[in-house]
């Protein structure tokens, strides 16, 4: 399966968790209690009072912010995760090859576990030296049992760091533009009733629209590394933007910026 389509699924069960949450104040089975994103979302959730407000406005505006985080953490973390799956498949071989597979195995272990991890979190010389007065199956099983613990660590130790680290500025661009995205969500509900011709006019517009064969998803390009930018002037919005944004599902302020 292509890694797109991979974190399409992820993102799918995280829209699907954030109203599972709302409407029952846990998260699903599906999500398991140590999920990083999920306890990412339940925080942000549990810090906004004003989503269980009557208005839902709150709420679609935080869902959409929140998942838009999710799916760029998601991306930052695809080529980490892609690594980390291999080297888990190299221990599961190695761990089920017999003497000659591991003798095979061993200069690609030796030097995995050297380059990726600390002494401390594997001491990979301290189990050669064993190797000279014990049987080497005797050794292999807690070297492969510290190797197996350390690689599990080291990734949720750079998802939790990467998810902090970006976190803050997630949370600065709520407070500036939360207010601002309210106002306008609300000015787009009223343009949809006092004059719902509208909406096909924009649908028309967009079915119109010539495709950019250079379009890319920018998702991942506001995170990492992430630098305050200047204040940005307030942009008058029209009818026809408000309209436009909102059949789009995009957001009408300027949102996380890369400096």
């Amino acid at each position: 399966m292509l890694k797109e389509d991979v974190i399409s699924q992820k993102l799918a069960a995280y829209d699907d968790a954030f109203d599972f949450y709302m409407d029952r104040g846990r998260m699903p089975d599906g999500v398991p209690s140590d999920d990083l994103l999920g306890g990412f979302m339940q925080q942000a959730i549990n810090e906004n009072p004003q989503l269980n407000s009557q208005d839902p406005v709150w709420k679609d505006i935080m869902k959409e912010e929140i998942l838009s985080f999710i799916e760029a953490m998601l991306k930052l973390f695809e080529p980490v995760e892609a690594q980390y799956r291999q080297e888990k498949n190299l221990i599961q071989v190695f761990t089920k090859g017999n003497i000659d597979k591991k003798r095979e195995l061993w200069p690609k272990v030796y030097s995995t576990i050297k380059q990726q991890f600390k002494p401390e979190e594997v001491n990979i010389d301290g189990y050669v030296q064993q190797f000279k007065d014990s049987d080497p199956e005797s050794v292999f099983g807690p070297l492969v049992k510290d190797w197996d613990t350390a690689c599990d660590h080291r990734l949720t130790e750079y998802e939790a760091a990467c998810i902090e680290r970006n976190k803050a500025y997630w949370e600065q661009s709520i407070r500036e533009h939360g207010n601002t995205d309210y106002r306008e969500r609300k000015k787009i509900q009223k343009m949809f009733y006092s004059y719902p011709q509208m909406v096909e006019i924009v649908n028309m517009i967009g079915r119109e629209k010539p495709h950019r064969e250079d379009e890319k998803d920018d998702t991942i390009r506001r995170y990492l590394p992430i630098l305050p930018s200047p204040p940005t002037p307030a942009v008058e919005v029209s009818i026809i933007d408000m309209l436009w944004a909102s059949c789009n599902c995009l957001p009408i302020s300027p949102k996380w910026k890369v400096g």
